[in-house]
């Protein structure tokens, strides 16, 4: 039926592994989780049947391999998701400004998550910045790479 907007992909095979690269702010544990949402829908206590792997990372680049068990992918739509032990507070800065002004635009209440340790807050040089833009990071994903079974 092309071009009645109901154009048919051939179906593939779900993914047997998944490769991602992430760089991670600060030294961190990410516990990852295949079709689980961690914070709207599904209980805590439905994450280890979602569970697909945990990695310890130190700050920097890693690339992060991960079997994905045939009882968690489903027909349709398929999410990766993460939960990390550690944020880095970061501020996204103008240059005009000074690091301590930077610092202290961080909301208090964006640092005092009382599950996660308190960490100062990291200045990062923005030019197209025109405000500190405080943000929590734990970490920056890059390539994501899916294996199918032949």
């Amino acid at each position: 039926m092309a071009g009645h907007g109901r154009d048919v992909l051939p179906r593939r095979a779900p993914p047997t592994a998944v490769d991602v690269d992430v760089y991670a702010a600060q030294d961190a544990t990410l516990a990852f989780y295949w079709n689980l949402d961690l914070y709207a829908y599904d209980a805590p206590s439905a994450r280890a049947a979602h569970a697909i792997g945990t990695y310890h990372a130190q700050a920097g680049w890693h690339r992060v391999h991960l079997d994905v068990p045939a009882g968690v992918t489903r027909t349709g739509l398929n999410q990766l998701g993460f939960r990390t032990s550690a944020f880095q507070p970061t501020v996204l800065c103008p240059a005009s400004l000074s690091d301590a002004t930077c610092a202290q635009s961080l909301p208090l209440a964006a640092t005092l998550d009382r599950a996660i340790p308190y960490v100062a807050p990291a200045v990062v040089r923005d030019e197209r910045a025109q405000s500190p833009a405080p943000q929590n990071v734990s970490v920056f994903v890059g390539a994501v790479q899916f294996t199918y079974a032949r």
